[in-house]
């Protein structure tokens, strides 16, 4: 009895031992092309099968020989178009040091990586997790340097393309995936009397932009009104405008309030005003008390001018400006849409927008209506509506999104395909089991694959790199084909 079992034991760790080293050096790189064939109505029957190859979770370190081995395959597939969904940098936290070397390492690695992929019709990507920093402007490098690469980036945006004489509308949000008491989202509130935009506590803070994804000339030299008021428990509200956030860019000018400076003023994200004590209203506002603002921009070949004056909502204008800001720097703001900004405890409301320039009115919303799409950060989600809702019947509707939870705010949308990854198809798998971490709401049936949810088809791709530890167990390396083809 005591042989058998030392047999056994011999045997396990035999089976042990092949396992790791399975998992540690040869499925994580063992990478393998799924193919995918959907069809659909909406291509052209005239034409051969459309190629969409798709990738996610890249976790680039560096561009080394397996990064290699994957653009070759990539490009021998010969897509027509390429769909990439998120979580490049191989981790977030180092984008929370851009002046590393780890940092430039890993930029360099994907901005590499994207210019050596080929495809006759694009490539379109969004953002996942682990692409954004925590209260910096570094998220913006990535956008810069993929956009430098001719890389089209889907923050919260859409593009019609034509393939094949078959019409395509691809869309993507964006997913930073803070913690919910992080972020704040912002929502329409009511009584009897009134309809306002509000937002709650947050631990960091807290944006919400009006969302405008169609091709028009942004904003610019403009009159921004409205008002706003804080809770006593409140300690920080604002408003932002010129912003790029519509764009996915960390990029605005602000007029603010908060607990370490409390007299209203003016502040920039992604440039620099020149803040001087004209560019403070010296106005604290009181707590549970509506305020009105009015700014103003200017911007020539020169400089961008800010200004702003802020009054109790029950008492007339004032006629002179109380704050006054300049940018004359490279990065300097030259139009943009308008948002919204609290942080900390308490409650935060916002109404009575209105958008002026030297042709009248070009924005107007007291939020009674639903005129405009205001996306907060963190739920991006919220622009889907905008982004789907004029969707011809006859075009084939794609939206690509990090996480495929996200699939489940297209429902009564027309969206025909989502695209995924996020979960690495759980890295470690269990036979009869499945994935062991299960980090997604959909639960673990929808860690991996294909499926059809009924309002839309759901493609989850397992991604090509590993996070935390560099293992996968029954859970290979994906990179996938799709091909779309007429309906009979």
């Amino acid at each position: 009895m005591r042989i058998l079992n030392s047999n056994r034991f011999f045997i396990l760790l035999i089976l042990t031992a092949l396992a790791i080293g399975w998992s540690f050096y040869f499925e994580p790189r063992n990478v393998v092309v799924e193919h995918l064939t959907i069809t659909s109505t909406r291509v052209n029957s005239a034409c051969r099968p459309i190629r969409l190859v798709q990738l996610s979770d890249l976790h680039l370190k560096d561009l080394g020989a397996y990064e290699r081995k994957i653009i070759r395959q990539v490009n021998a597939l010969k897509p027509d178009l390429i769909c990439v969904t998120g979580d490049y940098f191989e981790k977030a936290a180092v984008l929370e040091n851009p002046h590393s070397s780890e940092f430039t390492r890993q930029l360099e690695a994907i901005r590499s990586f994207f210019a050596a992929l080929q495809a006759e019709h694009g490539i379109y990507v969004v953002r996942g997790n682990h692409d954004f920093s925590n209260d910096k402007e570094t998220s913006n490098r990535l956008l810069e340097i993929l956009q430098k690469t001719g890389v089209h980036v889907l923050a919260d945006q859409g593009r019609r393309i034509v393939v094949q004489g078959t019409t395509l509308w691809l869309a993507g949000i964006d997913f930073p995936e803070f913690p919910q008491k992080d972020r704040a989202v912002f929502t329409i509130q009511d009584d009897s009397l009134n309809q306002w935009l509000h937002s709650g506590a947050s631990k960091r803070n807290s944006y919400a932009h009006l969302h405008r994804p169609e091709k028009e000339p942004e904003w610019r030299n403009y009159r921004f009104s409205g008002r706003f008021r804080r809770s006593a428990q409140a300690t920080a509200i604002g408003v932002t405008f010129y912003s790029q956030m519509h764009r996915g860019f960390d990029r605005f000018y602000r007029l603010r309030t908060y607990a370490g400076r409390p007299t209203l003023h003016f502040s920039a994200h992604g440039t620099h005003l020149q803040e001087t004590k004209d560019s403070d209203t010296g106005i604290v506002p009181q707590a549970d008390r509506w305020y009105r603002f009015a700014i103003e921009t200017e911007n020539d070949s020169l400089a961008t001018r800010v200004r702003a004056r802020f009054w109790p909502a029950d008492e007339p204008e004032p006629e002179g400006w109380q704050a006054k800001a300049i940018d004359t720097t490279s990065t300097r703001l030259s139009g943009g849409t308008i948002g919204v900004w609290s942080a900390k405890a308490g409650d935060h409301d916002f109404d009575d927008f209105l958008v002026t320039d030297n042709r009248g009115v070009i924005w107007k919303e007291d939020f009674g209506s639903a005129v405009g799409t205001w996306v907060s950060f963190n739920y991006h989600h919220q622009a889907l509506p905008a982004l789907f809702t004029r969707v011809p019947d006859s075009v084939f509707s794609v939206l690509l999104c990090h996480s495929p939870d996200q699939a489940v705010y297209t429902r009564g949308l027309n969206v025909d395909l989502v695209l995924s990854g996020h979960t690495h198809g759980g890295q470690v798998r269990l036979p009869g089991m499945g994935s062991i971490f299960v980090r997604i709401g959909l639960g673990r049936r929808y860690m991996e694959g294909f499926h059809d949810l009924g309002y839309t088809r759901l493609k989850v791709n397992r991604g090509i790199g590993t996070i935390h530890v560099p293992l996968r167990f029954f859970s290979r390396p994906e990179i996938t084909l799709i091909e779309l083809v007429p309906a009979d």
